[in-house]
């Protein structure tokens, strides 16, 4: 998946991109940090493959942003 913003809505800059194992079990939770630290206003979460059940979509049951905003 990759996490990329963008201020006007078509132009969009990479924030980060993981290509990570399949969780095991349930209830997890991961934190990941980012080397972008630009201010966008529109953030968008993008699937670049099929998932580790060979799906084309995306599960997430929360999400959290850390950070300053303007």
């Amino acid at each position: 998946w990759e996490i990329v913003g963008s201020n006007n809505l078509a132009t969009w800059e990479s924030i980060d991109e993981r290509h990570i194992e399949p969780w095991k079990g349930n209830n997890n939770v991961s934190s990941y940090s980012t080397k972008n630290h630009k201010l966008y206003r529109y953030i968008r979460i993008k699937l670049k493959g099929r998932n580790s059940g060979n799906a084309n979509y995306l599960y997430l049951t929360s999400i959290e942003f850390f950070g300053s905003y303007q």
